[in-house]
């Protein structure tokens, strides 16, 4: 799991995020990939033990 925003973020405020997910893999777990089959978004409050909600807009993935 990767953490992208915390408890800093703001409430209410739409956020655009830009990941190299091949180069994120690499890093974390030292390997070269040629596809990826699955990738999750997850909002949670396990640590904080309080609610949330969360909307998430278009996601897309592009060669870039």
């Amino acid at each position: 799991m990767l953490a992208i925003r915390g408890k800093q973020s703001l409430l209410n405020h739409w956020y655009t995020e830009k990941r190299n997910v091949k180069e994120d893999f690499k890093r974390f777990f030292g390997e070269e990939i040629d596809s990826i089959d699955v990738v999750a978004l997850m909002s949670d409050t396990d640590n904080s033990k309080l609610s949330e909600q969360a909307l998430y807009g278009d996601i897309y993935f592009t060669a870039e």
